[in-house]
């Protein structure tokens, strides 16, 4: 299966690594509010959700169930404040289907 690469960017301002301040914003900080923002959405499950920053860049790996959660990751990222792009590397692969007696279909 091949991996689908995303780059979400922000449409509204033309942003850097400085928060709407100017401010440099270090990566560890981008990076706790990112993660906060993924686990705070009602609608996402963020625990299988990877998150990397770098100088601003923020990369989402793992796996989700939809395309609606995987659009919703990088939503959640890119409306963090100092985050230049996102790149969107997250897999949507459903659950697998369990029949009767725990065996896969």
């Amino acid at each position: 299966m091949a991996v689908e690469r995303e780059r979400v960017f922000s449409g509204d301002k033309d942003r850097d690594e400085h928060d709407d301040e100017g401010i440099l914003r270090p990566d560890e900080e981008i990076l706790a509010q990112v993660r906060e923002a993924l686990r705070r959405h009602p609608e996402l499950d963020a625990a299988a959700i990877e998150v990397e920053v770098n100088t601003g860049v923020v990369t989402l790996s793992g796996t989700v169930p939809d395309v609606l959660q995987k659009e919703l990751a990088s939503e959640c990222a890119m409306n963090v404040d100092a985050v230049a792009e996102v790149f969107n590397y997250i897999t949507v692969a459903p659950p697998p289907l369990v029949g009767a007696g725990g065996r896969r279909r």
